[in-house]
């Protein structure tokens, strides 16, 4: 491939680069990066418990999120309390 440049013929090197593919050379679960996140795998191998964990962990944001709600809510017959998970999100 050639290029002019002011009077001049510049000749590129490579002029197609070939793109690296964007696959792994193996598995995503034996990287070590992945490896590294597995600090709660004792609470999340087994898919009952995990749920558990996740529903337990959005109680807790909607009670944490219950005294913003109920002060914005305060007409509503519940005060808010349906909206209290959507804002703790």
């Amino acid at each position: 491939m050639q290029v002019w440049l002011s009077g001049h013929v510049l000749q590129a090197e490579n002029p197609t680069p070939t793109p690296e593919p964007l696959t792994f050379d193996q598995p995503v679960g034996t990287l070590p990066i992945v490896d590294d996140a597995r600090w709660s795998s004792s609470l999340t191998d087994n898919s009952f418990w995990a749920l558990v964990v996740w529903i337990v962990l959005l109680i807790v944001l909607q009670a944490a999120t219950w005294p913003l709600v109920k002060r914005l809510f305060r007409r509503f017959p519940d005060q808010g309390w349906g909206f209290a998970r959507v804002l703790s999100l």
